[in-house]
C-alpha cells in the first residue's frame, strides 16, 4: 500500500504537469490575492500547492515532501492509528498549505502583479 505522502507527491506530480502544458488550468489554480479579494475564489488558497512554476520547482517541492513527509505521516499513524491518522495527517499538510498562505494573502490582496505556486509553504512547515 503507498503512503499518503507518495499520493500526495503523485497527485501533485499529476497536476502540475497538467498545469505546465495548459495555461488556463494554470491560471485558475493560481494564489492572486487580489483576484481572490475580488471574485471570492477563496479556493485558490489550497489549489495554487497543487501546481509549480517548473519541474526545478515541483521536483525540490517534492523530495521535501518526500524526505519529512513520511516520518511524520508514520508518526500520525503511530499516534492516532491508521484510519485517523492518515485523515488528520492529510488534514495537516492542506491546512499547511492554506496557513502558509495566509500572510501573503493580506500583504499582497491589493497588489495585482502579485502571483504564487507551489507547495513550499506545506513542506517548510
Amino acid at each position: 500500500m503507498l503512503s499518503l505522502t507518495l499520493v500526495l507527491i503523485i497527485m501533485t506530480s499529476l497536476i502540475s504537469y497538467q498545469a505546465f502544458n495548459n495555461a488556463v488550468m494554470k491560471a485558475r489554480l493560481i494564489f492572486y490575492p487580489s483576484q481572490m479579494k475580488k471574485s471570492g475564489e477563496w479556493y485558490r488558497f489550497l489549489s495554487h500547492g497543487l501546481i509549480h512554476s517548473n519541474f526545478e520547482h515541483l521536483f525540490v517541492n517534492m523530495f521535501v515532501l518526500y524526505m519529512f513527509g513520511e516520518d511524520l505521516e508514520f508518526a500520525f499513524l503511530d499516534n492516532f492509528g491508521a484510519g485517523l491518522g492518515r485523515t488528520l495527517y492529510l488534514i495537516f499538510y492542506l491546512s499547511a498549505i492554506i496557513i502558509a498562505s495566509v500572510p501573503s494573502y493580506f500583504k499582497h490582496q491589493d497588489n495585482s502583479a502579485y502571483a504564487a505556486v507551489g507547495a513550499s509553504g506545506a513542506t517548510s512547515l
